[in-house]
């Protein structure tokens, strides 16, 4: 029975029906008249099988939808991995800067997961709002950017915006409609009632697709691994408050499953962000970031066919620092752009 007290009680961010900023005109015409240009970053870590459709979708926001408009979106920035699958030749093949991960930003030393990848995408933005989504789905389409820029198209107090979506989960020729999203709903959600109620609202705190301004997210450091999606979410909490956030639903969308093993290691990356948040709030910051931790170690036992088997895995989770403190003049990235 729910606790109807306790629910009353319950912030959260602003939310968007899906649909809602369906009317691409629209927010062209909104866009236009603010001034404001858009850069989409897609981290495109082995994708060759999905980032050509990807682009192909986005496409459609890189044209006017009307005459005498503008484009919604005006750069699109992909961040290929060095150990490329063939993603940064396919991405070529766009209308699209592509860039391989350690070619930007390269004195901070090689790429350490999806995080540190946005971070040195957001290095090379020029759009006053930037979005960021994923690039490892086969139904991507144009209004999942569309609908994280909405809000803040239409509403300039909104600073920061998370996609949402139903997670179903498919495996073979079954789905189920409420398996997916197993790292959000068993260590995320958990962790944010306790630590940061105000931030419990949120349906999808580790979506992939979310968007900012891009002075705000300038403003913010950024955690290197899969801890980066909720560190942003809680950082801009703590910067503007939970009403200058909002979540819009984006329908449904299936990506790459991950084994239970690598959830594991997912789920650590995002546990250890969430305390060192709550450290920081504290003041016992630091406990859990850092290579110098005995917290970059991830022991994983497992009873197995072959009898019980234990794994250590190196799970180091550097923080970079917020891009406008790299110097008066913002960062001087030293990029080799692939194209």
């Amino acid at each position: 029975m729910l606790n109807t007290d306790t629910a009353s009680r319950v912030t959260g961010p602003r939310r968007f029906a899906r649909g809602a900023f369906a009317d691409l005109e629209r927010l062209a015409r909104r866009k236009r008249q603010a001034g404001t240009t858009v850069t989409v970053i897609l981290p495109a870590r082995q994708v060759a099988e999905t980032i050509g459709t990807v682009l192909t979708e986005l496409s459609a926001l890189r044209r006017p939808v009307e005459a005498d408009a503008v484009p919604l979106v005006d750069q699109v920035v992909v961040v290929a991995s060095d150990g490329d699958d063939g993603t940064a030749d396919i991405a070529r093949g766009f209308d699209a800067e592509v860039y391989l991960e350690s070619d930007l930003m390269p004195g901070y030393g090689p790429n350490l997961g999806k995080g540190d990848a946005l971070w040195r995408g957001l290095s090379v933005a020029e759009g006053d709002l930037v979005a960021f989504a994923d690039t490892d789905s086969r139904d991507f389409r144009p209004e999942l950017v569309a609908g994280i820029l909405g809000p803040m198209l239409t509403d300039p107090g909104i600073r920061f915006t998370k996609g949402a979506f139903r997670r179903p989960f498919a495996r073979h020729d079954v789905v189920d409609e409420d398996a997916g999203g197993r790292v959000t709903e068993i260590a995320a959600k958990p962790l944010l009632n306790v630590f940061f109620p105000e931030l419990a609202g949120f349906a999808q705190p580790l979506a992939g697709e979310f968007a900012g301004h891009r002075s705000l997210l300038r403003s913010l450091p950024f955690v290197t691994g899969y801890g980066v999606d909720v560190g942003l979410l809680i950082d801009a909490a703590a910067r503007g408050g939970v009403a200058s956030l909002a979540e819009v639903d984006l329908g449904g969308r299936i990506n790459r499953h991950q084994s239970l093993t690598a959830l594991s290691r997912m789920g650590y990356a995002v546990a250890r962000t969430i305390l060192d948040r709550a450290g920081t709030r504290s003041g016992a910051a630091g406990r859990f970031i850092g290579d110098g931790s005995a917290y970059t170690r991830f022991v994983h036992a497992a009873a197995t066919p072959r009898g019980l088997l234990t794994t250590t895995y190196h799970e180091p989770l550097i923080e970079r620092p917020p891009l406008d403190t790299l110097g008066p003049e913002g960062p001087q990235p030293v990029v080799a752009r692939v194209r």
